[in-house]
């Protein structure tokens, strides 16, 4: 598959940090941290555990950005607009990056979460 036109406007680093969303994952970690506080008071939470906790959703929420914009991309549910400037994510319509180089970010996520998923379920 080729690249479009536009292909490397960012370099592969931003780009991969575009394609996480970032600006989303307050959604997932702020329930995180209130069901550590209803499970505890402050002084009784185990630090380790809760920024674990905190770090394992925040992988897997970036590996479902990924993945769904992959998936949209490659069903045709994506596609270039004029009002693109500005929108989050849509790196694979710009042509930032290739849909190979987003499954594999979204497989190093997902790497890194399971180990650590796999901890707190110990």
């Amino acid at each position: 598959m080729s690249n479009p036109p536009d292909a490397g406007v960012l370099p592969l680093h931003k780009a991969g940090l575009r394609a996480l969303r970032a600006f989303s994952f307050p959604v997932s970690a702020l329930p995180v941290l209130i069901g550590a506080r209803a499970a505890a008071p402050l002084t009784q939470w185990r630090w380790d555990v809760v920024a674990l906790f905190a770090l394992t959703t925040l992988l897997l929420h970036a590996a479902g950005n990924l993945l769904n914009d992959y998936s949209d991309f490659l069903s045709g549910v994506d596609r270039p607009s004029e009002r693109d400037e500005g929108r989050p994510g849509r790196v694979l319509v710009r042509g930032q990056m290739t849909p190979r180089q987003v499954l594999l970010e979204a497989a190093a996520c997902l790497a890194l979460a399971t180990p650590a998923a796999g901890y707190l379920l110990w």
